[in-house]
């Protein structure tokens, strides 16, 4: 992921010209970008809404009912998967509620309602991240 964000921040300072040794929370801050990290839990938010909203009949979504209600109970002691990954982004971003309802009455936010909650989240975070880091910094004084 390191390696990631690293070749993230140079192509976009490379595309405005800047010079390799600019602070990457200034290109961050004057492109408004989000970590790739945070685009990557992005996508996976947006399937899980997606997988999870699909017809109960299907075999994708009683699937997906059934890891999530053997990851609430927590029967199996392996925390790999999509399931943990999902709870973990959630827990990220404190959107563990969205999570406990899909568990407890089988429900979730539209496409659209749960694409503008991620969205507004996430670069609600990033945001934060990016402002505590720049008060960290000397540089930023």
């Amino acid at each position: 992921m390191r390696q990631l964000e690293m070749a993230h921040h140079f192509c976009h300072k490379h595309s405005q010209g800047l010079q390799c040794d600019t602070i990457s929370n200034v290109v961050k801050g004057m492109l408004g970008i989000i970590s790739i990290e945070a685009y990557i839990d992005k996508q996976k938010l947006a399937f899980f809404g997606s997988v999870f909203r699909t017809p109960p009949t299907d075999l994708v979504n009683r699937l997906i009912t059934y890891r999530l209600f053997y990851y609430s109970m927590r029967i199996t002691d392996k925390h790999f998967g999509f399931i943990p990954d999902i709870h973990r982004i959630m827990t990220k971003y404190n959107l563990l509620y969205y999570f406990d309802q899909a568990i407890t009455t089988s429900t979730f936010p539209a496409k659209f309602q749960w694409k503008r909650v991620c969205s507004q989240t996430i670069h609600r975070c990033e945001q934060e991240q990016c402002y505590i880091r720049m008060s960290l910094n000397t540089d930023f004084t």
